[in-house]
C-alpha cells in the first residue's frame, strides 16, 4: 500500500476519532501483528499492536 501524506494533504489537527476510524478501516492492528515482531519477556500479556498503541 503506497500513500504519501504531507503538510498539505493530511491535516495537523485532525481529530481522534477520524484517526482511530482509519486505524479500523484499514485493519492497522492485524498489520501491525502480521508485519511487526519483536523479543517479549515470557509474561508479556500484551500484544504487538497494543504495544504501539500504547506508545504512540
Amino acid at each position: 500500500m503506497k500513500a504519501k501524506f504531507n503538510d498539505t494533504k493530511v491535516t495537523s489537527v485532525a481529530t481522534f476519532s477520524y484517526v482511530e476510524s482509519f486505524k479500523q478501516i484499514i485493519g492497522l492492528p492485524t498489520i501491525l501483528e502480521k508485519g511487526v515482531t519483536y523479543k517479549k519477556a515470557a509474561n508479556s500479556t500484551f500484544n504487538t499492536a497494543e504495544i504501539i498503541e500504547y506508545i504512540d
